[in-house]
């Protein structure tokens, strides 16, 4: 091409012989479809591209270059010459006279078919390839965005027919798939491996942070009782009320503390799955909680039986635990009752529930729906701090990090001094042998 001459645009239908010629490139398409999805390596992907063209299309060298996420600057990947020095090519697609700067603008496939003589392209990059006579690209695109530019070279004149391009164009669009599913796959395994990194320092920084404070905390709460024991008789009312607020403080922050460390163990605490007999679970829950049921009146309803999941034991039993003891705490009715049971999966949010779905049901007080992922906060209560029996916040907080740990969902569905009703999903197992245990029916 002459420096009067402009780029072809040839983004035109392509013509009869390529058409005749399509079934041959879906087929090729389909390999190489099928060759690139093998991977989600990035430098491998853009290896493979490279070999593909060069099979395809006989060029002598060929290059692929990825665009920096939200910028114009476009960074070598990978070429058939030099692939090390490439890896340090930048190129500004709005500054530097480039065919790769012409493509990315464009978004249009380019030829140009002189290359030492081409206005398109900068002295530093003739003088850097002195050989090459034919050079001709195409854009990697993402929708409607430019991600990456693909390009062959040839050391030789040449007749670049549109039928070629096309099929540049199509490795291309294989290409930019495979390459920004590769891109988006390491970015996010780089922020998965940082986002772990940074949970586990936290957890470390709250499990020592908590443990370290209870011994002064509990110091201060022994030398309290002490001097309430020494000299209470001998102090003021105002004094005896501020000693006692002294104790009664230090008592909650020892019991918020507690709960933080129960937290935070959760996470480095090592399990063991197994298939878990749930009807077994649930009686272990239950008996952790007989007296606070009793003393409440309550009427307990399992519909059982709840069957097998996989799991472990002592975590389900915990969530059940949780469940039941808020199930007894917010619930101001005459006659209460509590229900066990486990429910067919059914489409929530738009989505298909997996495995087992299990609920504790109960017409207590009732949460407004404005709270219903509030109250999975640690440390968030909807009530006064000491309204029904107190508490630290950390119930429903520490069961959706029990289901969580067993790869399950927790959520809530209530109403205003109707009652609620929490779900949760474990993973199904094969049952064991029959025989072994009866259900609960109620107590």
């Amino acid at each position: 091409m002459t420096s009067g001459q402009k780029v072809r645009d040839l983004t035109a239908p392509i013509p009869e012989p390529a058409a005749r010629a399509a079934g041959v490139e879906f087929d090729v398409m389909y390999r190489l479809a099928h060759d690139l999805a093998r991977t989600l390596d990035l430098a491998t992907i853009a290896q493979r591209v490279l070999t593909w063209a060069q099979e395809l299309l006989g060029a002598d060298y060929v290059d692929v270059m990825m665009a920096d996420p939200g910028t114009t600057i476009l960074c070598g990947v990978a070429n058939t010459v030099d692939t090390s020095a490439y890896l340090n090519e930048r190129i500004d697609a709005t500054t530097e006279l480039a065919i790769v700067s012409q493509i990315f603008r464009s978004k249009k496939p380019v030829v140009i078919d002189d290359f030492g003589a081409s206005p398109l392209i900068s002295t530093r990059l003739k003088q850097d390839y002195p050989a090459l006579r034919a050079t001709w690209g195409v854009p990697l695109m993402s929708g409607e965005v430019v991600v990456g530019v693909l390009c062959a070279a040839y050391t030789s004149d040449q007749k670049i027919t549109a039928d070629k391009v096309q099929i540049l164009q199509l490795l291309g669009d294989e290409a930019a798939l495979a390459l920004e599913r590769a891109r988006l796959t390491d970015s996010l395994q780089k922020q998965t491996a940082e986002l772990r990194r940074a949970n586990a320092e936290l957890e470390q920084f709250v499990h020592a942070a908590s443990h370290d404070l209870k011994e002064p905390l509990r110091g201060i709460r022994h030398y309290a009782d002490f001097l309430s024991q020494d000299c209470g008789a001998s102090l003021n009312e105002d004094s005896r009320l501020n000693l006692a607020a002294l104790q009664r403080l230090s008592a909650h922050m020892e019991s918020l503390l507690d709960s933080l460390l129960d937290f935070s163990r959760l996470s480095q605490a090592f399990m063991l799955e197994s298939n878990v007999d749930l009807d077994a679970a649930l009686a272990d829950a239950l008996e952790m909680v007989h007296m606070r049921l009793r003393e409440s009146a309550v009427e307990v309803r399992v519909r059982g039986p709840l069957g097998y999941a996989r799991g472990n034991r002592e975590r389900i039993s915990e969530i059940f635990i949780n469940l039941l003891s808020n199930a007894v705490k917010y619930n101001d009715k005459p006659h209460q009752w509590i229900e066990i049971g486990k429910q067919a999966p059914t489409v929530r949010h738009h989505e298909q529930e997996r495995g087992i779905v299990l609920y504790v049901r109960d017409n207590g007080i009732g949460i407004a729906s404005k709270n219903l992922e509030q109250v999975f906060r640690i440390f968030r209560r909807l009530h006064p701090r000491d309204a029904y029996g107190g508490g630290t916040g950390v119930g429903l907080a520490l069961t959706r990090k029990l289901v969580d740990s067993l790869g399950g969902r927790t959520w809530i569905e209530s109403e205003v001094g109707q009652g609620s009703a929490c779900f949760f999903t474990l993973s199904p197992s094969q049952e064991p042998p029959p025989g072994k245990m009866a259900y609960i029916r109620s107590t």
